[in-house]
């Protein structure tokens, strides 16, 4: 039997058919393969993430005020809130094992963040503290 067009575009889409099914079986028998979109605590996790989006709501009046400095010894963050704990993260999207994380009680109008702890790049700087039952925080991206 000679095999014309027709017929190879007839065994094409078997065979293509055949390797998706190979496939969907692989996928649906071995357990190494099978991934949920939806976490255990799926609600959980909701909520802090509409607690974050709110603290980052409540922040937005502070965004434009504070102001980062670069200098000699790292990296100064001016007017912040007088009196209040704050939680200092600093995330560095290409090396993990930089981030950091630290508590400071704003005495002055001043924060200093060491060179240290910064590898020259982008950062993304968050600050979070409460006052009066109310969560604030700012977050902002920059360069050292």
């Amino acid at each position: 039997m000679k095999i014309n067009w027709a017929w190879a575009i007839v065994i094409s889409f078997i065979l293509f058919i055949g390797f998706i099914g190979y496939f969907v079986v692989r996928i649906e028998t071995e357990a190494q393969l099978n991934h949920e979109l939806v976490t255990e605590g799926y609600y959980k996790e909701e909520l802090k993430m509409e607690s974050h989006l709110t603290a980052l709501h409540n922040g937005a009046v502070w965004h434009d005020s504070l102001v980062f400095s670069k200098s000699a010894h790292g990296i100064t963050i001016e007017s912040l809130p007088l009196g209040q704990k704050v939680l200092i993260e600093g995330y560095r999207a290409s090396n993990k094992q930089k981030d950091f994380a630290f508590y400071f009680t704003i005495n002055s109008n001043l924060c200093h963040i060491k060179d240290s702890l910064l590898l020259p790049g982008k950062w993304k700087i968050s600050l979070s503290w409460n006052s009066n039952e109310t969560a604030f925080r700012v977050e902002k991206e920059i360069y050292y």
